[in-house]
């Protein structure tokens, strides 16, 4: 029990940390939008990255709800595929740059969107923030995917919003869906045995 809670603890760090960075990365792209697009598509590609190997560690850990990392085998894989082609390849998809994060954003608010179903009804109070952010995340990745903005510096920014609300959610989501066992159950081992007369 305390390895597997020790699991669950290292997980739910690392996507507070994950979440965090890529909050930080929206705001530093909605305060420096003339920030090179080949920079912008490895800075995107390592965040993948790491944010995906932290989605497939959570979906191998065994937490007590069993909400946070429900989808992140999948979507673990796809990030880290994803983040590879544009930490590696920055200058073939600056093009689609847009449209890849938007559909990744969309899809994880989604996800989220159900999370929040899901807290409902396990009865978590914060079910409706997780809810709240989802919406904004999802509504934030359809604006960039289909985002009328064709100069560079304004797409930045629109960028910068949907990783930011991305963030957010995912930080909200690691404090009120992630737990350790040993947040609500203690292991008890004991025998029953027949009544002797």
């Amino acid at each position: 029990m305390k390895k597997n809670n020790g699991y669950v603890m290292t997980a739910k760090i690392g996507y507070i940390a994950a979440s965090v960075m890529t909050a930080a990365l929206g705001a530093a792209f909605i305060l420096l939008p003339e920030i090179s697009i080949t920079l912008i598509c490895r800075l995107l590609g390592a965040a993948a990255i790491i944010f995906g190997i932290i989605k497939l560690s959570g979906y191998f850990s065994r937490d007590l709800y069993r909400l946070a990392f429900q989808h992140d085998l999948a979507f673990g894989i796809m990030l880290c595929t994803i983040g590879i082609i544009a930490a590696a390849k920055p200058v073939k998809v600056i093009s689609a740059a847009h449209i890849a994060v938007g559909i990744i954003i969309i899809a994880d608010g989604v996800f989220k969107l159900q999370t929040a179903v899901d807290s409902k009804r396990f009865g978590l109070g914060k079910w409706w923030l997780i809810a709240v952010f989802a919406i904004l995340s999802f509504a934030a990745g359809i604006l960039l995917v289909v985002s009328p903005f064709k100069a560079a510096a304004a797409m930045t920014v629109i960028m910068g919003i949907s990783l930011l609300a991305d963030g957010l959610m995912n930080f909200c989501v690691a404090f009120c869906a992630i737990k350790a066992e040993s947040d609500k159950y203690v292991d008890a081992e004991f025998t029953v045995s027949g009544n002797k007369d």
